[in-house]
């Protein structure tokens, strides 16, 4: 049992290893190489993109920063405004109070004067219908006086006239 054992194998022409490395090696190296070129391509694509992107929203944000800077100041003027209305209208407010205070005030003494005055109408007028009924009275006698006065110068000239004849 101790032979040796010779075999022998038909088979394709062995394939230099090395070889299909390099191939590989080369095929990977030249598909690395296009998809930098591609990814270096899409890259300045993008950038440039971006880069107008930004420019236009710099460009925008300038415009949005000078319209919240003019709309601050529009607002610092619209309080102060707001505020000088406010102390206005207080001012009138309180002016106003006040004058309605004089004014009631002297109301109410224009309306004690009226009462007094319409007091004193009251007598007035109670006076002058008795200076009236007296006024009537006294008229009436007057009227009778001279009647009685016209009487007695008739009677006494009649008696003159008598004492004539």
């Amino acid at each position: 049992m101790g032979g040796q054992v010779k075999v022998e194998i038909d088979g394709p022409s062995a394939i230099d290893l090395n070889l299909v490395m390099k191939e590989i090696r080369e095929n990977y190296e030249a598909l690395i190489t296009k998809k930098r070129k591609e990814l270096e391509l899409w890259y300045q694509n993008k950038i440039t993109v971006v880069e107008k992107e930004a420019e236009e929203h710099s460009t925008s944000l300038e415009a949005s920063r000078l319209e919240i800077k003019e709309l601050k100041s529009t607002l610092q003027t619209l309080q102060i405004e707001q505020q000088s209305h406010l102390s206005m209208k207080s001012s009138l407010e309180a002016t106003l109070r006040e004058v309605h205070e004089r004014y009631s005030t002297k109301l109410v003494g224009l309306q004690s004067m009226v009462t007094g005055l319409q007091a004193q109408i009251t007598l007035l007028t109670a006076s002058i219908n008795e200076n009236n009924l007296k006024y009537g009275t006294l008229l009436d006698l007057k009227t009778r006086l001279e009647a009685e006065i016209v009487e007695y110068r008739r009677l006494l000239d009649g008696e003159d006239d008598s004492s004539k004849t």
